[in-house]
């Protein structure tokens, strides 16, 4: 039944995904294109298509995702709480125990870091977690609006500008570091033992700080070494004069250890995009699938690349050996890779 319940799943996400593709293909695109290099950099730095709010002041795009976003998290919190959380039972339904394993997982993840005084940890860690699953996946919907340019395009994810993950660090920093002085001022904790606890709590970062500037060493020894510039040489001659689909998977191929040398996505896009997106003319290929092959491989390989600080500092704060973490999620990734490969193959074919 198990086995059922899984190939049920897998079947049905493939259909998803590739109805997605083909609709991504068949939509024509509208308004005056840009090129690679630029939407790359735009979609960091969102520095060239901003748009109007309400005609007070021109913002970037994830601005106004932000404020969609939160909206719609808002509205769908007072619909919860008065349709929904006053008809819960003592037997829950599948909405309620959704509900419950979620609000519980990020209630037990605050208990775990703050065992006597949680309730607000708990509520923040789950808005800011509710925040960014909803806001990566409401760039999957592609709403459009229309730049100050004339421009037509797909708002990004809010935490897609660099200023607004800055500005969520921070809040998240300045939460942990004022609701801990909070505490100790609430325990009727002195200076010193404040101190001590605060410093107490730190050495388990210590390991991940070390784990995180051995992670950008390691690349920082590959720019500088030229090792990174000698591998998009090779990729550059391997990839001139190839076929569509065969340049496609070549790129995707490339990409792949590329990521793991460079883990930045904008430091490897600034780096290679300019070198690919040329020779993908060349060969009958577009941008945006050029760009798509760059987003896959980067995006599969960032879940597992010891280079990456984001995957080594979890993993050490989780307690979990990095040889545990690659033994279970290998089967997903590979499955990832050829999902991919697949799709990008076909995109080539009809491009």
């Amino acid at each position: 039944m198990e086995k059922k319940k899984k190939t049920r799943f897998i079947v049905g996400w493939l259909l998803i995904t590739a109805a997605l593709l083909a609709g991504s293909l068949l939509v024509p695109g509208h308004g005056k294109s840009e090129s690679v290099q630029e939407a790359m950099r735009d979609a960091v730095l969102h520095g060239t298509n901003r748009i109007s709010l309400f005609g007070l002041k021109d913002v970037n795009p994830a601005y106004i995702s932000s404020l969609v976003v939160v909206g719609a998290l808002l509205l769908a919190a007072i619909l919860l709480r008065v349709f929904v959380i006053p008809r819960f039972k003592m037997v829950p339904g599948k909405l309620q125990m959704a509900l419950e394993t979620a609000v519980g997982l990020f209630d037990g993840m605050a208990k775990g870091n703050s065992p006597h005084r949680n309730k607000f940890l708990g509520a923040y860690i789950f808005g800011a977690g509710v925040y960014i699953f909803v806001g990566t996946l409401f760039e999957l919907f592609g709403f459009q609006a229309i730049t100050t340019n004339g421009h037509i395009i797909a708002l990004p994810a809010p935490l897609s500008d660099v200023n607004a993950a800055i500005s969520l660090g921070c809040l998240s920093y300045g939460v942990i570091l004022v609701g801990g002085i909070v505490v100790g001022l609430m325990d009727r904790l002195s200076e010193v033992e404040l101190a001590e606890t605060f410093v107490s709590g730190c050495t388990d970062l210590l390991g991940v700080a070390f784990i995180i500037g051995i992670s950008r060493g390691i690349t920082v020894l590959m720019n500088d070494g030229r090792i990174t510039d000698t591998i998009l040489h090779w990729g550059e001659n391997a990839l001139s004069g190839l076929g569509a689909v065969a340049f496609v998977v070549l790129v995707y191929l490339i990409y792949l250890p590329l990521s793991v040398l460079i883990p930045s996505s904008s430091g490897l896009a600034t780096l290679s995009v300019p070198v690919v997106a040329p020779l993908g003319q060349f060969a009958g290929v577009g941008g945006d699938v050029v760009v798509t092959a760059f987003q896959s491989a980067c995006g599969l390989v960032n879940l597992v690349t010891p280079t990456a600080a984001v995957v080594m500092g979890a993993l050490a704060l989780g307690r979990i050996p990095y040889e545990k973490w690659l033994k279970f999620v290998w089967k997903l990734m590979l499955l990832f890779l050829l999902l991919t490969g697949l799709l990008l193959v076909l995109a080539a074919a009809l491009s």
